[in-house]
């Protein structure tokens, strides 16, 4: 369970309402005074198999805050829904035949880092009877923002793609 990591980090706040994100993974951890990185990341978060890198370090314009997140991640299989629960929150449960919930949505990350990772996917599912195939993408989000930008996917015979940005201000979402 990766989530009191993120909670230490103060990504995400304690809530015991959310499940456990099971992770199985390795990689090499690099320190300096104002750096981190994780170099071949390798290994399952919430059971699919993902690998690539990541950087934490100051903005450029130094101001005093939690810094930039860059790096690269591919996963083998990836939802939709779990992209959006970034911002969202986790899904809530939905009453039979609803595609959405009527519950209050739930919390999103509490303080993330200014983020921009490029994330490729070999099957992202849309929806639960929907797929598409070698979905690319730049992931960035920031406190209660999530930005799918130059995404392009494959979809059936065909290719979509476009920007989407997801706001979340407290209870209202957009």
């Amino acid at each position: 369970n990766v989530n009191p990591l993120l909670q230490a980090l103060a990504y995400i706040a304690p809530d015991p309402t959310v499940a456990a994100l099971p992770a199985d993974l390795s990689a090499n951890l690099l320190l300096s005074s104002d750096v981190w990185r994780l170099e071949n990341i390798f290994g399952t978060l919430a059971g699919a198999p993902v690998s690539g890198e990541l950087k934490q370090a100051p903005k450029s314009d130094g101001l005093q805050n939690r810094g930039l997140l860059t790096g690269r991640l591919n996963f083998d299989r990836l939802s939709f829904a779990q992209l959006a629960s970034l911002a969202l929150g986790v899904p809530q449960s939905l009453k039979p035949g609803a595609l959405w919930s009527d519950q209050k949505l739930a919390l999103g990350l509490a303080n993330p880092p200014e983020t921009q990772i490029d994330l490729t996917i070999a099957r992202l599912d849309l929806l639960s009877d929907l797929q598409a195939q070698k979905a690319k993408l730049n992931l960035g989000f920031n406190t209660g923002i999530v930005r799918l930008q130059d995404f392009s996917a494959q979809l059936g015979e065909g290719e979509i793609g476009g920007d989407l940005t997801l706001r979340r201000d407290g209870a209202n979402a957009a």
